[in-house]
């Protein structure tokens, strides 16, 4: 018997895929006419990402506050660091006398006769740091300083309006040398100030005049001088203290430039760099030529850079003073070196050597 044709599944298969189709249609027609009822109420489709429009920013609007009257319109400057100062600034200008030499040196005598020294020696510096005094004025207003000082420096004597004299109490526990420190001196000119000659004599309660180093030292290969200045000479605050006549080398054997002092000794031993003559002497012996005071010195600007075996030191050949007969050492009385020699502090005290 003949098996029958199933016509049954394509049927079905055919109808299905029939209403899809008009399932998809249906759909499409529906989102088409909400898209388009979206766009004409003008707003946005969720369907589609939306975008949005560029647009270019406001201009910013600066409000103009202007200043009162009694207000700069701008910032005051700043003040310089005096490290990153510039150093195109020019210095500041000297002030001019406002009298003649020989009228200020008049006024300055007034004022020594009346016993107000430290308005003497301000006059003369005054004068000094002009820069307007020729060569006979400046020595004569060295001169007069140097006789002012006496008293005014080199004396017990107080004076309570000097800026650069110091009344110390000693305070229990103190002793000379820590005094002497903090103020950038030796004891020893402490001690010279106030007429003590040990230190361990100091009592607690003293009251100690004391002259605030440190000091530092110019020496003119031209006039054979020694000037001791308070503070650095040519700087701002600088105050000339007393003139000291020396000897020099021969043969202009002296270098110019700036010294440290690096040591010194009492009663130096002399070592001989020449054949001749015995290779040492003896501290204290009559034939050393140091006498009894060296002060060691070392190159640090100018011929002297690098240079050592220099010296200040005393002698045995007074006469010799004022002349270029050293072996290239800075010679002085031992009067005056024993004083030089309480006022400058190794690696604090410069000496500078000029022609």
């Amino acid at each position: 018997m003949a098996r029958r044709k199933d016509y049954t599944r394509p049927f079905v298969v055919f109808a299905g895929a029939a209403l899809l189709v008009g399932s998809i249609a249906a759909t499409y027609k529906i989102l088409g006419t909400r898209e388009t009822q979206l766009a004409s109420s003008g707003q946005p489709n969720p369907l589609v990402v939306q975008t949005p429009a560029f647009e270019p920013p406001k201009p910013i609007q600066i409000k103009t506050i202007a200043a009162k009257p009694d207000q700069p319109t701008t910032q005051p400057a700043r003040p310089l660091n005096p490290t990153t100062a510039p150093s195109n600034v020019p210095p500041a200008p000297v002030a001019r006398l406002s009298s003649t030499p020989s009228a200020l040196f008049t006024e300055a005598d007034a004022r020594t006769k009346s016993d107000d020294l430290v308005a003497a020696r301000d006059l003369l510096v005054r004068a000094l740091d002009s820069k307007q005094l020729n060569e006979s004025e400046k020595d004569e207003a060295l001169r007069r300083l140097s006789q002012i000082n006496e008293t005014l420096i080199f004396s017990p004597r107080k004076f309570n309006s000097d800026q650069h004299a110091i009344q110390h109490t000693v305070k229990p526990g103190e002793n000379m040398q820590k005094i002497a420190k903090g103020y950038d001196v030796t004891w020893q000119f402490i001690g010279r100030l106030n007429g003590i000659n040990d230190p361990r004599k100091l009592q607690a309660g003293k009251s100690l005049k004391v002259i605030k180093g440190p000091f530092h030292a110019v020496i003119s290969k031209k006039h054979f001088t020694l000037d001791v200045y308070i503070g650095k000479p040519d700087e701002a605050g600088s105050v000339f203290m007393k003139r000291f006549r020396v000897g020099l080398g021969q043969s202009d054997s002296t270098p110019t430039g700036v010294w440290n002092i690096s040591s010194k000794l009492e009663n130096p031993r002399y070592y001989n760099p020449r054949n001749e003559g015995p290779r040492v002497i003896e501290p204290d012996d009559p034939k050393n030529p140091l006498g009894e005071r060296w002060i060691a010195l070392e190159g640090a600007q100018g011929q002297a850079v690098g240079k050592t075996s220099y010296g200040i030191h005393g002698t045995i050949d007074p006469e010799s003073i004022g002349q270029t007969k050293s072996m290239s050492c800075i010679r002085m009385l031992n009067e005056d070196v024993e004083l030089v020699y309480d006022l400058l502090i190794p690696g604090k005290s410069t000496v500078t050597v000029v022609d």
